[in-house]
């Protein structure tokens, strides 16, 4: 399954994740560093948990990018009316679903340095602690990132330390998710 944890700092995100896929049957692989779990495309990034397909779909799929000015309420606008349609459209096309409009899995989405998690509805939200965690492991990982000092989100080389720190604890103790654990921060535009 997968691992991601996340800290939302005050100008920057750091998103850390586990680097294992396990099937359904029980088979695993470690995914190769040009396949990772998470993408970052310029100011922006996606990860997701759950079903691989949809970070498959996440990694080719050429979205809208906000404007470099949005941020509060704008960019908040931004993702429900531009980037929630957008994401609904690709994954509709390209997943089977048993359920009409849901997917398997949460996203998270990462914009001018904000992170958004999106649920298998295409509800999203965002964290008023700044922690964020995802995945078979996430329990695990979110729970190492809340024992973590407050002023791991003053500093994003100190937050992906804890974010590295809080996937390799989840790794300890999920056996679905496994290393080399792996971050990407995303500074917010100057």
């Amino acid at each position: 399954m997968t691992t991601i944890a996340a800290i939302q700092g005050k100008n920057f995100a750091v998103v850390g994740f586990d680097s294992m896929v396990t099937e359904d049957n029980g088979r695993f692989f470690t995914l190769p560093s040009d396949m990772p779990k998470v993408v970052k495309d310029e100011n922006c990034l996606f990860g997701a948990s759950g079903d691989l397909r949809l970070i498959n779909l996440l990694s080719i799929s050429n979205f809208d990018k906000p404007m470099e000015s949005f941020k509060g309420r704008a960019l908040d606008v931004w993702v429900g009316g531009i980037f929630i349609p957008e994401l609904r459209e690709v994954l509709e096309e390209g997943l089977p679903s048993e359920k009409e409009g849901s997917y398997e899995g949460t996203i998270i989405a990462v914009f001018n340095g904000v992170i958004y998690e999106v649920g298998p509805n295409y509800e999203w939200i965002r964290s008023t602690n700044g922690l964020y965690a995802l995945g078979s492991g996430g329990s695990y990982a979110l729970g190492n990132l809340q024992a973590a000092e407050p002023g791991i989100y003053k500093n994003s080389l100190l937050a992906e330390q804890a974010v590295r720190r809080a996937v390799k604890a989840a790794i300890k103790y999920d056996y679905r998710s496994r290393g080399p654990v792996r971050a990407l921060t995303v500074h917010a535009p100057a």
